[in-house]
């Protein structure tokens, strides 16, 4: 069976959530008997498409700001010359992201969409009016043979929002990419810290939590690190002032060596989302041997289960709660690290691509039947 992806979260990105799910399952679908997978790109600045066999393309390291979209047009216009190309046959398409540029260039061949979560649709405020990324998701969600979602909480919000038949999506979970060993990295960070991971967009709360957080921080003499969200904006650094932990909390980036570092010198890592489509950062964090404080919302209890301390994500007080029980009580840190391995297990990128083969062997036999719903 030959498996046909596109460009679009590797043009996008050089690292994220998108991409390293995309790099996952090719690298693991490559491996299995029977499939053979394309990926017709020219450039590209993504940071795991490297360690994929036989893919040729043109590596570059930095792009300005703003020229994205120059990449993007190029490989979508490789793309559709491919998908044209008779002389290229395919079995099935799965688009790694939600342009439907494709569309009128797939003649009868089947389609596989995966949906990462509903943010844009259940937060719109904190996105452009001009965005089409919703409306692009629901005409594709639609039109696709099958849809993947990547936790039940997904698709249940699938169905509710877009009134797709649940019986059009299989939920398929995230696996966790191992993380760099421990090595003695010169890292000019506190001695005792907690760690927050990702961008700081308003649903992801960090403000609530720095709030809620501030008297532990100031009590227990501790720090407070961001990692992956970029530099403070102007807003955030007038708030960490104004709460008079501004010199306590520390933005860093930097790339998985460093991250895997930060997650096993962490006191706990900290998860404040107001909704997560998954929540790879819980389990990198408990595959690291990192307590972790989440929020009860979304999918969060889902991919934690029972390892984690839960809070409610706009209670300052029960954040406060959760987080000073990992903080100061030794036996139930201990308690979760233990219970962190365990649930770990029960993600693997093996099961996620031995699943999304049975959905792309699926979508085929039943090409044509039932395309839109």
């Amino acid at each position: 069976m030959k498996i046909l992806y596109d460009h679009q979260a590797f043009s996008i990105q050089k690292y994220g959530g998108a991409s390293r799910y995309f790099f996952e399952v090719i690298r693991g679908m490559e491996t299995k008997q029977g499939f053979e997978i394309h990926i017709p790109i020219v450039l590209s600045a993504n940071a795991y498409l490297k360690d994929l066999n036989g893919l040729r393309y043109r590596r570059f390291e930095y792009i300005l700001k703003g020229f994205n979209w120059l990449v993007s047009d190029i490989n979508c216009r490789h793309a559709i010359r491919k998908l044209s190309d008779r002389a290229f046959p395919f079995d099935v398409f799965h688009p790694t992201y939600y342009d439907p540029y494709f569309l009128p260039h797939l003649s009868d061949k089947p389609y596989v969409l995966t949906i990462y979560d509903m943010i844009h649709e259940l937060f719109p405020e904190y996105f452009s009016s001009y965005s089409k990324i919703s409306a692009n998701k629901e005409r594709l969600a639609r039109e696709a043979s099958l849809i993947i979602a990547i936790s039940e909480n997904t698709k249940k919000d699938i169905v509710k929002i877009f009134g797709i038949a649940a019986d059009k999506i299989r939920v398929i979970h995230l696996g966790v990419s191992p993380l760099p060993p421990l090595c003695d990295m010169k890292i000019p960070i506190p001695e005792d810290f907690l760690l927050s991971v990702g961008q700081r967009y308003e649903y992801k709360n960090f403000l609530t939590l720095a709030e809620s957080i501030r008297e532990i921080l100031i009590r227990k003499n501790l720090s407070l690190i961001s990692f992956g969200g970029g530099s403070f904006t102007r807003k955030e650094m007038v708030k960490l002032r104004d709460l008079g932990i501004f010199d306590r909390v520390i933005s860093l980036t930097g790339n998985d060596q460093v991250l895997a570092h930060l997650y096993r010198k962490a006191i706990a890592y900290v998860c404040p989302s107001r909704y997560e489509g998954f929540g790879i950062p819980v389990l990198e964090a408990m595959s690291c041997g990192c307590p972790v404080a989440s929020s009860n919302a979304s999918s969060l209890t889902e991919v934690g289960g029972d390892a984690a301390s839960y809070f409610l994500p706009d209670d300052k007080a029960s954040i406060a709660e959760a987080v000073d029980r990992i903080v100061s009580d030794k036996s139930y840190r201990r308690e979760l690290i233990e219970k962190g391995f365990a649930q770990v297990g029960k993600f693997t990128w093996e099961k996620a691509v031995d699943q999304t083969a049975g959905v792309y062997k699926e979508a085929l036999a039943t090409a044509g039947s039932s395309g839109t719903q």
